[in-house]
């Protein structure tokens, strides 16, 4: 009995552990000029408990996610840093200056490696 009671505690905690570092927190999200396409800017959940100076929650890092008016993925790039979402609305799509940017057309997205040399591509449903 005990045992069965120790395996689903360690059940429990490791879903729940699972589910904290899984999830993501809405930073904001912005509409493009049409309002068919919105851009959702978020962070992991669990960064909100990373120590961080006083005004710095805009440096953790984070993702921005394009989703057009029917709620379909256009893909999502990461953020080395929340405040570097710098978003610009395209006639072809958007982009984040030196971070990368959405093809809405062509249906993908791209983002830079972290050397700034290669560019990763991403489809709507791709996950990183």
């Amino acid at each position: 009995m005990k045992s069965k009671i120790a395996l689903l505690l360690i059940v429990i905690a490791a879903v729940s552990t699972f589910l904290f570092f899984s999830s993501r927190t809405v930073y904001y999200t912005e509409q493009d000029p049409s309002g068919r396409y919105t851009a959702i800017v978020s962070y992991s959940t669990y960064r909100s408990f990373t120590p961080m100076m006083p005004g710095s929650s805009s440096d953790k890092p984070g993702f921005i996610k394009i989703v057009d008016e029917h709620n379909n993925d256009l893909g999502e790039i990461p953020l080395p840093m929340l405040q570097l979402a710098d978003l610009k609305w395209t006639k072809e799509g958007a982009e984040v200056k030196l971070i990368g940017e959405w093809n809405f057309a062509k249906g993908y997205a791209f983002y830079w490696d972290e050397s700034g040399s290669k560019q990763i591509f991403v489809r709507g449903s791709d996950k990183q």
